[in-house]
């Protein structure tokens, strides 16, 4: 696997350093407890219902916004925004077009450049005390169409921070990064939430709900790689999940005629990235390579896909305390000739060091895709490759590799 794809090459010398103690040491995922509003800066509101998005909207409670992303733009640096929900769902979606997007080139739903804000869902519109993301439900939607989330600084990290609090992030599709050459215009990068060269980054009490990245097909060479179906960090210094589920999300390689394009990380894929969760839910999320029409093999590489639930990469360290992962799934590409591998059913680990205490690992899989030559699957439950991996109090419990 290719620098320049973002993935690393699969050397086939393993060095891995591992120490597990299976001892069975769950800590159940809480629902979230309702939070006071606390705003340090300005804060700025945002009402699907009842509010009107204009150039001064947000700034009370009588003049909410109606989009998460009017309020965005309207907010500076240190501000919070409220949004409300409902316990039937407030859905929100895409506004149609936003300053952002001109900088990015690939729509979202929200979308976060050079400013450092506070979102927070859960609000009960007319009541703003109080955040609870169970009774006011706060629902960002993608329609399979538009990414959920899009958090971008280029090459001023520090400018970048976004903590995201109380949401649903559901039918995110994030197809390629848009404005860009080469590769990144093929690569599909975070259905759900995609972070590059970002700051600090808190995703706490939100659910990733069938979400999508997608690579792109091409009729010559190698289909694009899909990463992060739920969220895909790239080169983030300070990321952390606290108390999220993933669940049914997918990262899906794109197909080519001379190999299938990689998947990595139905739920969760880190490029250069130091990221902490504690209190994770993994749930039915797959990782599925692509297809080839061909000889299967390009540049000695085949269609892999890597860590159903997530897939660590090139330089991450990636530290996850009191984790469930279940029912996760990768798969290699299928191909006349030579198909691809499968690597982690849950989680992978190339070239970056991964810990993982207190957690359950059961029924995820690993499959080899079919082809003439059918190909092998690696670590049912996690697979490490050129890296340093410690599992602490994990059980791991009817993982299965499959070869085809």
């Amino acid at each position: 696997m290719s620098k320049q794809e973002m993935q690393g090459s699969l050397s086939k010398c393993r060095r891995l350093l591992i120490v597990v103690a299976l001892v069975v040491a769950m800590v159940p995922l809480w629902a979230a407890e309702p939070q006071p509003a606390r705003a340090q800066g300005g804060t700025y509101y945002v009402d699907a219902a009842g509010g009107q998005d204009s150039p001064s909207c947000g700034g009370s409670s009588s003049s909410a916004c109606k989009s998460i992303q009017a309020a965005v733009q309207q907010a500076k640096s240190g501000d919070t925004i409220l949004v409300a929900g409902s316990s039937g769902g407030t859905v929100y979606t895409y506004p149609g077009s936003s300053s952002c997007e001109s900088e990015t080139g690939a729509p979202a739903v929200l979308c976060v450049f050079k400013k450092q804000l506070t979102i927070r869902g859960g609000y009960q519109a007319g009541s703003w005390a109080s955040s609870d993301p169970a009774g006011n439900v706060t629902i960002i939607d993608g329609q399979g169409q538009y990414r959920g989330v899009f958090v971008l600084s280029y090459n001023e990290p520090t400018a970048t921070g976004l903590t995201l609090d109380g949401f649903t992030v559901r039918n995110g599709y994030g197809s390629g990064i848009g404005k860009r050459p080469g590769d990144d215009a093929l690569f599909g990068f975070g259905g759900g939430m995609f972070v590059e060269y970002a700051g600090s980054i808190v995703v706490r009490n939100v659910t990733f709900d069938s979400n999508t990245a997608k690579g792109g097909d091409r009729s010559s060479g190698y289909g694009g790689s899909g990463s992060g179906g739920a969220i895909s960090f790239r080169q983030v210094n300070n990321a952390q999940l606290l108390n999220v589920r993933f669940v049914k999300n997918k990262a899906l390689g794109g197909n080519g005629s001379g190999r299938g394009g990689y998947s990595l990380g139905g739920g969760v894929f880190t490029y250069g990235t130091t990221l902490y969760g504690n209190g994770l839910l993994f749930d039915g999320n797959q990782s599925i390579a692509g297809n080839a029409s061909g000889n299967g093999i390009d540049g000695g590489q085949r269609g892999d896909g890597f860590g159903g639930a997530g897939s660590f990469q090139q330089g991450s360290t990636v530290l996850f305390e009191n984790v469930i992962a279940k029912n996760n799934y990768a798969r290699g590409g299928d191909a006349a000739e030579n198909s691809g591998g499968a690597f982690g059913g849950a989680f992978k680990s190339e070239h970056a060091t991964f810990t993982l205490r207190d957690a359950e690992v059961s029924f995820n899989t690993a499959q080899g895709g079919n082809a003439r030559n059918g190909w092998l699957g690696f670590g049912g439950g996690i697979e490490g490759i050129n890296a340093t991996m410690e599992l602490d109090r994990v059980r791991l419990v009817g993982n299965r590799a499959i070869g085809a």
